[in-house]
């Protein structure tokens, strides 16, 4: 029933209430006058306007409650709201056991519903993580999950989660005496889509292109052009089709994942897909370019907190760019983006993706370089230094062509640590990267750039450190320590953290533990708040030395547990940046295998909270 004048004779008929001249309202407020009494109105957002009637009942009849099952509210005096939320879902990245998972409603349902076809069905090992992967990438939808649960009738946990990513056309098969709209899941959809108004329906179809959330702001142009942003979306939250939450004091909106394939799939088909993703990328490769100088800066945490927030549309924004062989903007994005790849663990995803960018063809010189070095610096951070150094040789010859004394300047920089700290480097590698260092510091003076010559400075000192003589520590020392009052100077915090950062590897180096300390702790100071995932990976190898040096020996087995498990985690694996333990603390893992083993295990499972606290006493307990 889709008409709101049939509301009142549908109740009067289902309770009984006889046929007269009166109208149907009156009829019912006579009969309910006096009663105590719970009326339930089930899917009332199909007549929602029939609200105004419901609330007259209620004034009319004091002892009448009324409970109503609705995608959108009544918006009535009195009416209080009770969200009904997805069924509770495990992190599909947790280490839940099979009796854990038994807590979760989601898994629960897809467990009762898989029996009622097969009745031996059990979770077990050989299919939690299947499972655990259906249920998420279903959202914890109910209807979603009984709808795949009927596939084990037929097929295999594995293979539901397979094929779930056509998850609209796999969800199927209802039972046949569930309405024809609940009997697939595009059809639950469909009806609660059929249900909005025009202006709204647009709006939810464009919402489509963006992936994992996004802002008002955002909405507002990638969905133009649209009348009344703000009135769609109240009524895609009321009607549960969009969900609201709050990030850094601003409203965000997110769209479950089944949702935006139906909303991506209504796009299509009213020809609006390729405009609607345009803007997206726009409104994203702005985003990234804004972002940029900021990743260096005081306000590094707040502006990668607010990178990842849309990590994922900055990956919808490359992938279209790709797909449309848009290369200058594949190369910016790159080039924006790369350090927030660094900072926030996300090397793996860097590499891959430098790898389709600088695949395109008839990009901008300009745009290339950049982009080339993006990939040099990702491959630097990897511990890929061969192909690090190509890409860094690779962008310096691009750089001289184009003839900018800024480009060249920054490309000599990065070439110089291709050159000299690959491992084939030898003592001539260094020399050519002392020589494109000196030729960088020249120019970048030329320019009047003060940071970078001091960038320049504290290359000097980590070629120096880098060297495969190990005769140049104490020039190092020296060259990081005047580099680091230089970027005091300047309030550049990132790098004058990095001078630290070196300068406190350095000293650990040379057996002056109980200098180092400060420095690992000004180093610290500026990586932890930021998650600077790259920066503390290798600094806890610096922390465990230290530990070592002290004689807590179980500490330094913990931290580097820790080290390990973060540099599998982000990708970061740069070995001749002390990115590896010591000898002497691989020695200590091999002296006690088993037991060294149960503390680096120990020590991978901490969180990052745990991490900082573990750091911080340890630094503490040194002093």
């Amino acid at each position: 029933m889709t008409d709101p004048d049939l509301v009142a004779p549908a109740i009067l008929s289902d309770i009984g209430v006889a046929e007269s001249t009166r109208t149907p309202e009156e009829r019912l407020t006579d009969y309910l006058a006096d009663l105590e009494l719970l009326l339930v109105l089930d899917n009332f957002e199909q007549v929602v306007s029939a609200a105004p009637p419901v609330s007259r009942l209620l004034a009319d009849c004091p002892r009448l409650r009324v409970m109503v099952t609705s995608r959108a509210p009544l918006r009535i005096y009195g009416e209080r709201e009770l969200p009904v939320e997805p069924l509770t879902i495990p992190d599909p990245a947790g280490q839940a056991s099979i009796e854990e998972l038994e807590s979760f409603e989601a898994v629960v349902l897809f467990a009762d519903r898989a029996r009622a076809v097969r009745p031996n069905f059990r979770i077990d090992t050989s299919n939690s993580d299947a499972v655990i992967g259906i249920v998420n990438t279903l959202d914890g939808l109910p209807l979603a999950i009984e709808l795949a649960a009927a596939w084990v009738r037929l097929l295999s946990p594995q293979a539901i989660r397979v094929r779930l990513r056509d998850r609209l056309s796999l969800l199927t098969g209802g039972a046949r005496d569930l309405p024809a709209r609940q009997q697939t899941l595009h059809g639950a959809i469909a009806w609660s889509y059929d249900l909005l108004d025009v202006p709204t329906q647009t709006l939810m179809r464009r919402l489509g292109v963006f992936v994992g959330g996004f802002d008002l702001e955002q909405v507002e142009v990638v969905t133009a052009p649209q009348s009344d942003v703000l009135d769609g979306l109240t009524q895609l939250v009321e009607q549960n089709l969009l969900r609201r939450h709050e990030a850094n004091a601003l409203p965000r909106f997110r769209m479950l994942e089944t949702i935006r394939r139906f909303a991506l799939e209504r796009l299509d088909e009213a020809g609006e897909a390729s405009d609607t993703k345009q803007r997206h990328i726009e409104v994203y490769l702005g985003m990234a370019d804004m972002a940029r100088p900021h990743l260096l800066g005081p306000g590094q945490a707040a502006w990668l907190d607010r990178l990842e927030e849309d990590h994922d549309n900055f990956g919808a924004a490359l992938d279209w760019a790709v797909s449309q062989s848009e290369v200058d903007a594949a190369d910016r994005l790159l080039w924006a983006l790369w350090r927030f790849w660094q900072f926030r663990g996300h090397l793996y995803e860097g590499g891959r993706r430098a790898d389709v960018v600088l695949a395109l063809p008839g990009a901008d010189p300009h745009n290339r370089c950049r982009a080339m070095e993006a990939a040099g610096s990702i491959a630097y951070w990897r511990g890929d230094l061969e192909s690090c150094r190509r890409f860094y040789l690779d962008a310096l010859g691009l750089a001289r062509r184009i003839g900018q004394p800024a480009l060249v300047a920054e490309a000599l920089y990065n070439a110089a640590f291709g050159v000299a700290l690959t491992k084939t480097a030898g003592a001539d590698g260094v020399a050519e990267g002392h020589k494109y260092l000196e030729e960088a510091k020249e120019l970048f003076a030329r320019l009047g750039d003060r940071s970078g010559v001091a960038k320049t400075l504290w290359g000097q000192g980590t070629v120096l450190w880098g060297s495969p003589s190990g005769t140049n520590l104490e020039q190092a020392v020296e060259i990081f320590r005047e580099a680091a009052a230089l970027y005091a100077d300047l309030d550049d915090v990132f790098q004058y953290g990095w001078c630290q950062r070196m300068l406190g590897r350095t000293l650990l180096q040379l057996g002056r533990a109980d200098e180092a300390i400060n420095p690992i702790r000004a180093a610290l100071d500026v990586f932890l708040p930021a998650r600077d995932s790259s920066a503390v990976t290798l600094i806890l190898n610096d922390v465990s030395l230290l530990a070592l040096r002290k004689g807590q020996e179980d500490r330094a087995l913990h931290l580097i547990g820790a080290a390990r498990a973060l540099r599998e985690s982000t990708g970061t694996d740069l070995v001749g940046f002390g990115g590896n333990p010591s000898e002497e603390l691989e020695q200590l893992i091999e002296s006690d295998g088993e037991r060294s083993e149960s503390l680096l295990a120990e020590g991978g499972r901490m969180s990052w909270d745990e991490l900082v606290a573990y750091i911080t006493d340890t630094l503490d307990q040194s002093s």
